[in-house]
């Protein structure tokens, strides 16, 4: 399985993926393993020191990573290690990190800068969004709340009395369309962006912003992501509420 991580790295040095469709890999693989070392009763990341500040070294598969520890004289790093979900661990980035380095050592590695660290981390939030929203995990109340990337469109005149953009249904119901990334918009409007007005906008609001907008519109439901690339999640309108006071 780790090779589907290598094979996307080498797609994507080669050309052949795009880097939104890497990230979205790299956050949704649930098999990192990183040297780690342990505060406050936990693992965490080990930093590494580097040029541009402290690093983190991930790799695809423990192989990998004793092959790197041996061949740069790191067996003490590699002595300590865990492994973690891309989603998780992006999620958690700071910005103050120096970068990320993916199977370094390996021909397919790849290195991300420090101004690279807030994509990485939104496709980590994003991920564990979608998860929530597949019911996995526990309570996803606060999580749905504080995630600060839904999409909507806007049509201003044109899908009243929403003023949103409708997932399309042969039954006539009034179903909000909200995206949890830019690869679950962009899937729509390649299957249904021809028919927006003019006055189309993609607004990005954050949970607080999000779901009082939806529990106050006169809604028969909500889609999340009904394009793909991620499973589809109807709900009922009653859920903006729960999201609120959960």
């Amino acid at each position: 399985m780790a090779d589907t991580i290598a094979t996307a790295l080498r797609q994507h040095l080669d050309g052949q993926l795009s880097g939104t469709a890497l990230l979205r890999r790299l956050a949704s693989w649930d098999a990192w393993c990183v040297p780690v070392v342990i505060a406050a009763g936990r693992p965490v990341p080990r930093p590494l020191e580097g040029p541009e500040g402290p690093w983190i070294a991930l790799f695809s598969d423990a192989d990998l990573l004793a092959r790197w520890a041996a061949a740069g004289g790191r067996e003490d790093v590699a002595q300590l290690w865990a492994t973690v979900t891309g989603a998780e661990l992006f999620a958690g980035l700071r910005d103050d990190l120096g970068g990320l380095d993916l199977d370094p050592g390996a021909p397919h590695a790849l290195h991300y800068r420090q101004a690279q660290v807030p994509a990485l981390r939104r496709w980590g939030e994003a991920v564990l969004v979608e998860r929530a929203l597949a019911g996995q995990g526990g309570a996803p109340w606060e999580l749905l709340r504080a995630f600060d990337g839904y999409r909507v469109i806007q049509c201003p005149g044109e899908h009243a009395p929403t003023a949103l953009v409708l997932a399309p249904d042969e039954a006539g119901r009034r179903l909000a369309a909200v995206f949890t990334a830019e690869d679950c918009l962009d899937a729509y409007l390649a299957r249904h962006g021809a028919a927006l007005g003019a006055g189309a906008e993609v607004r990005v609001l954050r949970g607080a912003e999000l779901f009082p907008l939806l529990s106050a519109l006169p809604l028969d439901g909500i889609v999340f992501d009904g394009c793909g690339p991620v499973p589809l999640k109807a709900v009922a309108p009653a859920f903006a509420r729960a999201v609120l006071e959960g």
